[in-house]
């Protein structure tokens, strides 16, 4: 690297740190804040019914995790290659079939009828 392109990355991370402090002081100015409204309201005794906002979770309660149950279920295929190898159109496509698309295959040819 030159003098020059080094000069121009210092400048760079320089001016990144100073987005990044300002970043950090706006966290700090906002978690003061909160706080600040906490103590109040525990020292009034307001809470968050008093306010109309009771069915509001706290926000270190984690969000319930949601069962779709179809968790180790087999997918059925979709695509069969010209050796027997099966492709179920999830994820990315096998190397069998990239070669065969670039050969000038269409994706139809390997369908397999339902």
């Amino acid at each position: 690297m030159t003098l020059t392109e080094l000069i121009a990355k210092a400048q760079a991370l320089e001016a990144q740190r100073i987005g990044l402090d300002a970043q950090i002081e706006a966290a700090r100015v906002k978690a003061d804040a909160i706080d600040n409204i906490k103590a109040h309201m525990e020292s009034a005794g307001v809470t968050l019914d008093d306010l109309g906002y009771g069915s509001i979770k706290p926000a270190t309660a984690k969000p319930a995790k949601v069962s779709t149950g179809r968790k180790g279920q087999r997918i059925q295929p979709k695509y069969r290659g010209p050796n027997g190898e099966l492709w179920s159109a999830r994820g990315l496509q096998p190397r069998w079939l990239k070669a065969e698309l670039a050969g000038g295959a269409t994706l139809e040819q390997f369908k397999i009828a339902a």
